[in-house]
């Protein structure tokens, strides 16, 4: 947890969750290298690594874009999930340890909702 102080004086928590960045963007950068790995060892077809580094791109990037925005990390966390799964077939999955975190990962951020601050104790402040 760390605070903020925003321009106008109020201070504010910045709450994000981490675990479930952390595991996208581990399986980011699984799914991406995986695809290079066959490439460069097994000269593969340039169109499976280029898929394969693109979805794993996404993924990477949803989790970029989620520690930047943590108020929409719920709909980074969609994307990350559904590149995850599709990454099976362009990036085999970055061995299927990384679709496996990206579905953990995206899972959590999609579940993840900000806690209330100061209008939990204060019924009064609903209005």
């Amino acid at each position: 947890m760390e605070r903020r102080v925003a321009g106008d004086g109020r201070v504010g928590v910045r709450r994000r969750p981490r675990l479930g960045l952390a595991l996208l963007t581990l399986a980011g950068l699984l799914i991406i290298w995986m695809p290079l790995v066959i490439y460069v060892q097994e000269f593969g077809q340039f169109s499976l690594v280029f898929g394969g580094v693109v979805i794993g791109g996404i993924v990477l990037g949803s989790a970029i874009l989620g520690w930047i925005y943590p108020q929409r990390v719920q709909i980074f966390g969609v994307i990350g999930l559904i590149f995850s799964i599709l990454s099976l077939m362009g990036a085999l999955g970055g061995l299927v340890i990384g679709m496996l975190l990206g579905i953990v990962g995206g899972s959590l951020c999609a579940a993840w909702t900000p806690k209330k601050g100061s209008s939990e104790g204060n019924p009064e402040s609903t209005g």
